[in-house]
C-alpha cells in the first residue's frame, strides 16, 4: 500500500507540474520532460526541472526563485532563495560552479564547487542531487560540498616533465627530490626528509601537499590551502608548481636558472664607463669598489663575480654569502647542494662556471649561455676583456679551456632565493679573501 502511494504521489507531482507548464524544454538548456541530467554549460529557467530517472524525484527552479528538490512525500532540499529574484540556474563549464543567477548576471547562491574537467548535474534515483565531474561527485543536497579526492603519489613513482627532462620523485629513503634527467640524475630541489620515514606524498582535496609517513604521521608540508582543485605539475622548465586553475600556489622555484640566464643575456654589451676601466654599475649597486675616477653611479674593481652576484640577486637567486671573489660561488653551491666539480660535469644552461685551482686562487667566472651534445660550452661574463659583458660567440671545450693558467674547477647551479633560505647546510670554511685576490680576478681572454 505504501509503495502504491508513492507511485500515485510521484505521477501526481509529475502531472501537475506538467499542467502549471514546468517540464524541461529542447535544446542545451534542458532537455524533455523525464530528464534526469544538466550538461556542463547548462541552464534551467523558472519553470523548468530534472526529473530522476524512476520519476520518483525532482530538482524545480520554482516561480519564486527558489530551487527545490521534491520527493514522494514532498519538498526534500531548497536553495533558500525564495523571493530573491533569481531566474537562472547556471552549471558553469569554466569553473564547474552551479550558480543562480538574477537579471544581470547578479549571483545570489552558489554550490561553491569547481572542477577543470567537464561536470553535470544529475538528479538521482535515490533522492540525491549530485554534481559530478570525470572522476567524482563533487557536491550533493545529501553531502554538501565534497572534499576532492587527493591524489597519492607512492615511493618511486615519479611525476615527470613533458619530454622527460625533469622528474620529482618520493625516493625509498623518505626524500622527495625533484633531479634534471640530462646527462643521469642531477638534483635540483629536495624536501630535506631523507631518514624520515615518508612514503607518501599526497595532494589534498584541501589544497596541502603532505608527505606521510605511516600511521598518518606528517613529516613534511607545502603549507597551502585551496578551496578548490589543485594540480601539482612538473614543467619543462624544470620546476615543480602546486597549480589552483592558473595560479601558482607554491614552487620549488627550480626554474631561476632560467631566470639568471635571461636577466645575464640582457645585460649583454654593456660597456664601463669610462670605457676601458673597471668603474660599472654592478659594482656600485653592491656597495662595493671604489668610485675613484668613475661616472656616477658607477664603482671599479676587478667585476666578473659582481656581475654575476649581481644577477644571481636581481633574477630572485639566492645570494647571501656570494662576494666579489669568484671562488664565493664555489663555496655557496658547496654550501648548497648545487656544485659540481670538474670542468665537463654536467654544465646546464644558467649555471655559473668559475675558474680556479682553488679558494686562494680564482681567476674569472661566467655563466653558461649554451651546452652543445658534444659537450662544448658558451658563456657569458662580466670584464670579459673588453670592458663589456660579453656573449662569447665561440664554442669551447671545458675539458681544456684555462684563463691565466686556472681550469674550471666547476659548476654551481642557482637556486630561488626562498628555496636557498630553507636549504641551510654547514657552514664551509673559506680562508679570507683579500683585495690583491679579488683584483687579480683576470678578464676573460676573447677566444
Amino acid at each position: 500500500m505504501k509503495t502504491k502511494l508513492v507511485s500515485l504521489t510521484s505521477s501526481l507531482l509529475i502531472a501537475v507540474m506538467s499542467f502549471a507548464g514546468l517540464n524541461l524544454i529542447e535544446g542545451s538548456s534542458a532537455s524533455a520532460l523525464g530528464t534526469s541530467t544538466l550538461p556542463m554549460n547548462g541552464t534551467l529557467n523558472q519553470g523548468q526541472s530534472l526529473v530522476s530517472p524512476n520519476g520518483q524525484y525532482s530538482a524545480i527552479l520554482q516561480s519564486d526563485s527558489n530551487f527545490v528538490v521534491y520527493g514522494p512525500q514532498g519538498s526534500t532540499w531548497s536553495s533558500g532563495t525564495m523571493n530573491k529574484g533569481a531566474q537562472t540556474l547556471a552549471l558553469q563549464g569554466g569553473d564547474g560552479n552551479l550558480v543562480l543567477y538574477r537579471p544581470g548576471g547578479v549571483p545570489v547562491w552558489a554550490t561553491g564547487t569547481s572542477s577543470l574537467s567537464p561536470v553535470r548535474l544529475v538528479m538521482q534515483d535515490d533522492g540525491n542531487l549530485v554534481i559530478y565531474n570525470t572522476t567524482q561527485a563533487l557536491w550533493s543536497i545529501f553531502t554538501g560540498k565534497v572534499p576532492l579526492q587527493p591524489v597519492i603519489y607512492g615511493v618511486n613513482q615519479p611525476i615527470v616533465s613533458y619530454g622527460g627532462q625533469y622528474q620529482a620523485i618520493l625516493q625509498s629513503d623518505g626524500n622527495f627530490v625533484v633531479y634534471r634527467m640530462t646527462n643521469g640524475y642531477t638534483p635540483m630541489w629536495s624536501a630535506g626528509t631523507a631518514g624520515k620515514g615518508a612514503n607518501a606524498l599526497v595532494v589534498q582535496g584541501d589544497g596541502n601537499v603532505v608527505l606521510y609517513r605511516p600511521g598518518g604521521i606528517a613529516v613534511w608540508s607545502t603549507r597551502t590551502f585551496a578551496s578548490s582543485v589543485v594540480n601539482l605539475a612538473m614543467q619543462v622548465d624544470g620546476n615543480l608548481v602546486l597549480y589552483q586553475g592558473s595560479r601558482a600556489l607554491w614552487s620549488t622555484g627550480t626554474d631561476i636558472a632560467y631566470e639568471v640566464l635571461q636577466l645575464a643575456i640582457s645585460q649583454i654589451g654593456y660597456t664601463t664607463n669610462p670605457s676601458s676601466t673597471d668603474c660599472n654599475v654592478f659594482t656600485w649597486s653592491l656597495g662595493r669598489g671604489s668610485t675613484w675616477g668613475c661616472a656616477s653611479q658607477t664603482s671599479a674593481e676587478a667585476w666578473c663575480s659582481d656581475f654575476a652576484n649581481w644577477v644571481w640577486k636581481n633574477a630572485g637567486a639566492g645570494y647571501k654569502g656570494l662576494t666579489a671573489y669568484s671562488y664565493s660561488f664555489v663555496t655557496w653551491g658547496q654550501q648548497h647542494g648545487t656544485f659540481k666539480a670538474g670542468p665537463t660535469n654536467n654544465p646546464q644552461p644558467g649555471d655559473a662556471v668559475v675558474w680556479a685551482t682553488g679558494p686562494s686562487d680564482s681567476a674569472h667566472i661566467g655563466t653558461v649561455m649554451a651546452v652543445r651534445n658534444d659537450g662544448w660550452i658558451k658563456v657569458i661574463s662580466g670584464n670579459d676583456g673588453n670592458g663589456q659583458v660579453g656573449g662569447q660567440n665561440n664554442w669551447f671545450n671545458p675539458a681544456t679551456s684555462s684563463i691565466h693558467g686556472d681550469p674550471i674547477i666547476g659548476y654551481t647551479s642557482p637556486l630561488a632565493y626562498a628555496v636557498a633560505a630553507s636549504r641551510g647546510g654547514a657552514p664551509i670554511y673559506t680562508p679570507p679573501v683579500s683585495q690583491a685576490q679579488i683584483d687579480a680576478q683576470r678578464p676573460w681572454t676573447p677566444r
